[in-house]
């Protein structure tokens, strides 16, 4: 394919302060040839010919320099590209740091669980100790002649520190954003309603159960000697009698 020319921009002059900056900030990590290779890329290059390792480059000096509170048009005006291709950069930037925070989520979210346990149970164990109290009494020679323990409220203050610290678990895991499944409308007499409704239902069901088990098959066949009145009709039942 064709390789398509672009025009040089002006470079920026050696006196201007931002520019200055902006390649002071670069040398912190590349040399004076890698800087000036990205900055002549764009009108000896076309972008079908701008190469991996020089975009990664490129995407590193950008983000250097934002990270070093340059403007985007400063950014540009310094490697000589356009806004379009700083702001590209810095959202490839974004979206990689975001795409590596979420794959480590879990290991952040087990160890802060972890650390947040931890403390719970530091701040329970300090209040078991803050309800011991003792009294110790010496003798004129400093000898120990009594010791009284006895148990207090202790300091609820520990209670408090638990008690955020199991709410801080439930936003770790996610519990305190849960939905409840519905506002419940009935009342408690109408709960009873339908639960006796229910129970009534099931015993009907069950009894129809049990005679259809109990039920007697029948046949009705018609008697050989036939009377007056017409037809004389004998059951004969089911062998269970």
């Amino acid at each position: 394919p064709r390789i398509v020319e672009t025009m040089a921009k002006e470079l920026p002059a050696p006196n201007d302060e931002t520019y200055l900056a902006a390649l002071e900030v670069l040398r912190e990590k590349f040399t004076e040839e890698e800087i000036q290779e990205i900055r002549d890329l764009p009108h000896r290059q076309s972008r079908k010919n701008y190469g991996k390792d020089n975009i990664f480059k490129r995407r590193l000096m950008v983000n250097q320099l934002a990270a070093a509170s340059f403007s985007n048009q400063q950014i540009a005006d310094t490697l000589i590209i356009s806004k379009e291709t700083v702001n590209s950069d810095r959202e490839y930037a974004r979206a990689l740091y975001q795409q590596r925070i979420l794959q480590n989520v879990d290991l952040h979210r087990a160890r802060l669980l972890q650390e947040a346990i931890d403390l719970k149970d530091e701040a329970l164990a300090a209040f078991g100790k803050s309800k011991i109290k003792s009294k110790t009494t010496y003798d004129a020679e400093g000898n120990m002649v009594s010791k009284l323990v006895e148990e207090t409220a202790g300091d609820v203050g520990f209670l408090n520190v638990a008690k955020n610290l199991i709410a801080e678990q439930a936003k770790i895991v996610g519990l305190d954003k849960v939905i409840p499944g519905g506002k419940e409308e009935k009342s408690y007499q109408d709960f009873l309603k339908d639960l006796s409704q229910t129970i009534a239902k099931a015993e009907e069901e069950a009894d129809e159960a049990k005679a259809k088990e109990l039920a007697i098959e029948a046949q009705f066949i018609e008697a050989e000697n036939v009377g007056p009145g017409g037809s004389q009709i004998i059951s004969t039942i089911d062998e269970r009698l």
